[in-house]
């Protein structure tokens, strides 16, 4: 039984000496509690299928070479792969050149449900590779903060 333990903590992500009686303990707990405080005790210490999960198979996206002074339609997504709704809490740009096509503030994407982060980048007059960053703040105990790259050449 031990093995087995160890073999759901490594894939859990968790370092493989915590203590399973701990967490098992803490889920009965949870489930007594209920309500926010057992929701966030089964969030921090529960098993993985639990939680929120976001995952975003391309992070990064190359525009590739765009005219200079255009508006640049771009689109990322956002998946939730774990058991419980994800929250998008907001979405921020790295600066006021890369504008939202609409507020994420509040979305719930349900377990296994997807959202697109979308938007417009304007590049500038000047003839040079450009590389912006948003970033996506959620309720995903494991990664909270995501941080998504655009990145263009300019032409004049």
């Amino acid at each position: 039984m031990a093995e087995q333990d160890k073999a759901v903590a490594e894939a859990a992500g968790r370092r493989a000496t915590e203590n399973p009686s701990l967490r098992h303990l803490i889920a009965v707990a949870a489930l007594f509690c209920g309500g926010a405080i057992g929701r966030n005790l089964l969030v921090a210490y529960g098993p993985p299928w639990w939680q929120p999960a976001v995952r975003c198979d391309r992070p990064q996206l190359d525009l590739g070479t765009v005219p200079a002074d255009r508006d640049v339609p771009f689109a990322f997504v956002l998946a939730n792969a774990g058991g419980r709704p994800l929250t998008i809490h907001q979405v921020t740009a790295e600066c006021g050149c890369t504008a939202m096509a609409q507020d994420l503030a509040g979305r719930q994407v349900p377990p296994g449900g997807e959202v697109a982060v979308q938007g417009r980048l304007h590049v500038g007059g000047v003839a040079e590779t450009i590389t912006k960053s948003l970033w996506v703040r959620t309720d995903d105990p494991r990664r909270p903060l995501v941080r998504l790259t655009i990145t263009a050449a300019v032409r004049p």
